[in-house]
């Protein structure tokens, strides 16, 4: 099952609905014909990786939207709502699965980011946007997951980590994209104790902020230490919406219809 899902952004449409219509088989076979015994570790982290070759939908789910509409998405009208969201709160139980889901959505998101950020007439308006998007699949993941905890079950997704590491990457993109001031990116060249940050580098002369892949939350503490030092409004504005849209998202996971 999750290796034929990987298909679904094949080029060929063909192979592309054919993978489409076998996760979402796969997600009615496993909601209501497999015995919720049988949802061993393995079967979990299977289904996480199915599940996150749905990136678009699970995004539309966290802002509030619905498969049940009329082609709205590759699995409009082959699941519903409630089978989906029923996978979503079994398998994310399991540490890897949860891992593998948050991981999943933070690339796609990520990628979604750099392909329309080359051609965007307002870069800053689209990064905040954006990442407010981004914020609300994760924090949809958080609430599904506390969701699940509330049932005896550990709650595999620390909300405060997956935020830090969403500042810190928003702070890594606004400074390449040139949004961040003049002071910010001195204070990144300077702060740390009058040197520099260990993200700080120059390419041909010029400020550059890096960053691990993925970052960790570890790693994230360092940029939160940078931004405490400036007064930057598009980090500000970044905060803001990544706070709103992770509320949203996880308000949207705590509501998800499960079938029990």
């Amino acid at each position: 099952m999750a290796a034929a899902s990987t298909l679904r952004t094949s080029q060929d449409d063909d192979n592309s609905a054919a993978a489409t219509w076998v996760t979402g088989r796969s997600i009615d076979f496993v909601v209501n014909q497999l015995p919720l015994e049988n949802y061993t570790d393995t079967t979990k982290q299977n289904l996480a990786v199915l599940l996150g070759n749905c990136p678009d939908e699970i995004a539309d789910m966290a802002r509030g939207g619905s498969l049940e509409g009329v082609n709205v998405y590759g699995l409009s009208g082959l699941v519903t709502d409630a089978q989906f969201e029923t996978v979503l709160y079994r398998v994310i139980d399991d540490e890897t699965a949860a891992d593998t889901l948050v991981a999943t959505m933070l690339e796609y998101h990520h990628n979604q980011i750099d392909s329309k950020m080359t051609t965007a007439t307002d870069p800053e308006a689209l990064l905040l946007g954006q990442y407010q998007f981004a914020a609300r699949s994760v924090g949809y993941l958080d609430g599904i997951a506390e969701l699940r905890a509330g049932d005896n079950t550990p709650d595999t997704v620390d909300g405060a980590d997956i935020r830090t590491v969403l500042r810190a990457q928003a702070y890594v993109d606004a400074a390449n994209y040139g949004l961040l001031s003049a002071a910010t990116m001195e204070a990144a060249a300077t702060g740390n104790n009058g040197a520099p940050f260990s993200f700080y580098t120059e390419v041909d002369g010029q400020p550059t902020i890096t960053a691990p892949d993925p970052i960790t939350p570890d790693a994230a503490h360092e940029y939160m230490r940078w931004d405490r030092l400036v007064e930057d409004a598009t980090m500000d504005g970044l905060d803001v919406r990544i706070t709103n849209g992770y509320n949203f998202g996880y308000d949207e996971g705590q509501a998800a219809k499960v079938i029990k």
